[in-house]
């Protein structure tokens, strides 16, 4: 099996499993759980290095295809229709949440490219901004990571809290 073909398995193995666990926990998700499943599988043992290209290849482009064909299931009548009359309050929603996010950071002592990862993933929709923005930022993948768990947690809490 080549290294691309690998490392790809690999992620729909973990994939199908986080997704498996996310239906018997709804309130938790799979997207959640995946990067538990993928932090355990990696601080428990460390990937071989021919998985790295497939692994790479699913973080990226996989990714981004993910979240442009999740788009094809919108209506666009229901998002004009919606997106109309809740305008206002979503132009502010982002606008604060990106012009707050890097102060409370910096404030923090966070770094910026963290900053602007988790700015984008408060401000617009969680994990897909801030895998669509890593490509153009590029970041440490620590920092990709760290702020995706961010917006996870603050998701759950909110979930759990509402």
């Amino acid at each position: 099996m080549n290294t691309l073909a690998a490392g790809l398995l690999a992620t729909v193995a973990l994939a199908a499993a986080a997704t498996a666990c996310g239906r018997a926990l709804p309130v938790v998700g799979a997207p959640v759980i995946a990067i538990v499943l993928g932090a355990l599988c990696r601080g428990l043992r460390p990937m071989p290095a021919g998985w790295n290209a497939g692994i790479a290849f699913s973080s990226k482009a996989v990714l981004q295809a993910a979240i442009v064909v999740s788009g094809f299931g919108l209506s666009l009548f229901a998002v004009a229709q919606t997106g109309l009359s809740t305008l206002p309050v979503t132009l502010c929603t982002i606008a604060a949440a990106l012009l707050c996010t890097p102060l409370a950071g910096r404030a923090l002592g966070v770094g910026g490219g963290l900053r602007a990862l988790i700015g984008v993933g408060t401000a617009i929709c969680g994990a897909s901004a801030i895998a669509a923005v890593s490509t153009v930022l590029e970041p440490d993948e620590e920092d990709i990571a760290l702020a995706i768990a961010v917006i996870f947690f603050y998701n759950v809490a909110a979930v759990l809290l509402f």
